[in-house]
């Protein structure tokens, strides 16, 4: 029989690895507000990773996407994004993107170094048909983008350096990026995710500082009739992993995985994470009546 003490240390261990169990099976509703994390393997610090999408409007191909990660001898990431032939209606006007690429360069941290853009846009809108080419790239320091910008349209070409545009955060790691991998998510997980992306709050500034010095001198040094409109992006959502994991069909094979629905003022959207590698798969928008679906191309198809 074994001693006093042995027997408190066997109950001890069980209470731990029941405890650890318990955890395991429940501890979601006790911590409801941890967020996942960004999962990096070492394959990530060594090997580039490349993805294609196919984005879809009501069932119907609408354009392509591409994105990548490629790691830096520095530990840091290059991050690339393209999309291309893709239309949108805004109220009267159609904006088809051409093509549209972003690089952006982050530190160990996922904070932004340098931004390099170039969009190829065709707008029609009351018979006028105006392609606009605009290239724009820069870098920050002190969480200011400090950038220059070669722009070309029928209204004219402008290089400049642009005003100096404060940002938000310089952090990369927004929740929407398909690149990422989510570590450890649980049914019924729920926390609240800050959406400010750095690249678009830059990009978004420097084109409406472009575009009011093209329309001022169109207008002859006029005073601008109207102002620029700013894209308006919640800058918080409310995320929650759903109690039940959902099969998608991934090319030849079906795929069980963890759904995130992020929630916010007239805007949802949802995340379909692969529970096997915490890849994403998938991901659907919507808001102000549309809605938008982007599916990663599988590897065999």
């Amino acid at each position: 029989m074994p001693t006093r003490w042995v027997t408190c240390l066997i109950i001890l261990s069980w209470l731990g690895t029941l405890g650890w169990l318990a955890y395991r099976q429940w501890g979601y509703l006790l911590y409801p507000e941890e967020p996942p994390k960004i999962r990096i393997d070492l394959a990530d610090e060594v090997a580039p990773e490349y993805a294609s999408w196919i984005l879809e409007r009501k069932g119907q191909k609408v354009g392509t996407a591409g994105t990548s990660k490629i790691p830096r001898k520095d530990g840091g990431f290059t991050l690339s994004s393209t999309l291309s032939q893709f239309d949108n209606s805004l109220g009267p006007v159609t904006v088809t993107i051409e093509q549209f690429n972003t690089t952006r360069a982050v530190n160990r941290a996922w904070e932004v170094e340098s931004i390099k853009a170039r969009a190829v846009l065709r707008l029609k809108m009351a018979g006028m048909n105006l392609k606009v080419d605009a290239k724009i790239q820069g870098t920050v320091e002190d969480d200011v983008f400090q950038s220059e910008c070669d722009f070309d349209s029928e209204l004219g070409r402008m290089k400049e350096k642009l005003q100096p545009i404060p940002l938000t955060t310089r952090k990369a790691n927004t929740p929407l990026q398909p690149i990422h991998r989510f570590e450890n998510l649980r049914p019924g997980q729920r926390w609240t995710e800050a959406n400010i992306d750095p690249v678009s709050e830059a990009l978004s500034a420097a084109t409406r500082q472009v575009m009011t010095k093209l329309v001022t001198s169109a207008l002859e040094g006029q005073k601008l009739p109207f102002k620029i409109p700013e894209i308006q992006t919640p800058k918080e959502l409310r995320a929650e992993v759903l109690a039940e994991p959902e099969v998608l069909d991934y090319g030849p094979e079906k795929v069980s995985c963890w759904v995130i629905e992020y929630t916010a003022k007239d805007i949802k959207s949802r995340t379909w994470v692969d529970r096997r590698d915490g890849k994403i798969i998938q991901q659907e928008a919507s808001g102000l009546g549309e809605k938008l679906l982007m599916r990663r191309e599988h590897p065999l198809k």
